[in-house]
């Protein structure tokens, strides 16, 4: 969804300024702050985690790295190849494509990226740092650029644009389908009664790769179906009935404070998962009395969590990591 805003953003500011012009803000708006980032910020959260847990047999070391900022890097590379692509074919005269038409593309960018995945196991996981492994959103990323690209071309998020109510209608059951497969696999993979769990089978890592195998396909369309959900919903909804209009307001002014607040969120992410993983570690110790002891890295730990614990903390760390994440991102925007 980042890179279909920052795609709608590049499609006007292409158009706007013209192609040298909009190559040398690119870099003057996102140049600086990569660099920043990866020499100084990063690094930053790394040794705060160092600071929290106390790793033993670990001694810090300064390492520059992109972490979730390798973002900034491929928005320069995505914005460089639009910059020299031809527009005139970007004439305004594109119509959102039906359903179906979205679930063929989906269903080959994640055949295209399920490729990627496999290429990124064998070669160590990343491209660049865009994560690749298992299965990553590589491919998801420039599919997303280039829909927000031609969104801006084609005046598809205008209230006067209407809105097929089909593709609405069947984006949102895909969605909540996806959610609900996405959800008992997990299950699948990790209830302790599971008989695919892989601490039954004994076999390090099944989990991941069951959820690599059984969802790369399903997710290609998923992705450009959640952006249509999320943005019908950012646009006003202009397919609801006249007396949802409050609640689709309501609607419009939460979707505009998450997307004024989305850049902050990418950048400073990171430190509320650390923040609230070492929080949630204390609980542990106070609760269970279960001590966990980092060994030669903050990654690394002595003490085996099991499933209940595991998925408490992914909820308990993702949950209020996001909700800060946002509220901070909200108000250095009204800073």
């Amino acid at each position: 969804l980042f890179f279909f805003v920052s795609g709608y953003f590049s499609g006007a500011s292409r158009q706007k300024y013209g192609r040298s012009t909009f190559l040398k803000k690119t870099f003057m708006r996102l140049g600086p702050p990569a660099i920043l980032f990866w020499l100084v910020v990063n690094p930053l959260n790394s040794y705060l985690g160092y600071v929290l847990v106390k790793p033993e047999g670990m001694t810090y070391a300064y390492s520059p790295g992109q972490a979730a900022t390798w973002f900034l890097t491929w928005l320069m590379v995505f914005n460089c190849c639009y910059a020299y692509i031809d527009t005139e074919d970007l004439d305004g005269s594109r119509e959102v494509p039906k359903f179906w038409r979205v679930v063929k593309i989906g269903l080959l960018v994640g055949l295209l990226q399920g490729i990627a995945g496999i290429l990124g196991i064998l070669s160590g996981g990343s491209l660049a740092e865009m994560p690749l492994l298992p299965i990553g959103d590589g491919y998801f990323n420039a599919l997303g650029y280039a829909t927000g690209v031609l969104a801006r071309t084609n005046g598809w998020l205008k209230k006067e644009y209407q809105v097929d109510k089909d593709l609405v209608k069947k984006s949102k059951i895909y969605v909540l389908v996806s959610a609900l497969l996405t959800i008992i696999l997990c299950f699948a993979c990790y209830a302790p009664a599971s008989p695919i769990n892989e601490g039954v089978i004994g076999v390090p890592g099944l989990g991941v790769l069951v959820l690599s195998v059984g969802l790369f396909l399903p997710l290609g369309p998923y992705c450009p179906c959640v952006w249509i959900v999320i943005l019908n919903g950012f646009r006003g909804d202009t397919s609801v009935a006249e007396d949802e209009t409050g609640t689709a307001k309501k609607c419009v002014a939460l979707f505009k404070f998450m997307s004024g607040a989305a850049f902050a969120v990418f950048l400073f992410h990171y430190f509320f998962v650390t923040l609230y993983t070492y929080v949630f570690i204390e609980i542990l110790d106070i609760t269970q009395g279960i001590d966990i002891k980092f060994v030669n890295s903050t990654a690394t730990a002595d003490t085996s969590l099991g499933n209940g614990n595991e998925f408490a903390g992914f909820a308990f760390v993702a949950s209020l990591s996001l909700v800060s994440a946002f509220l901070f991102g909200g108000l250095l925007k009204q800073i």
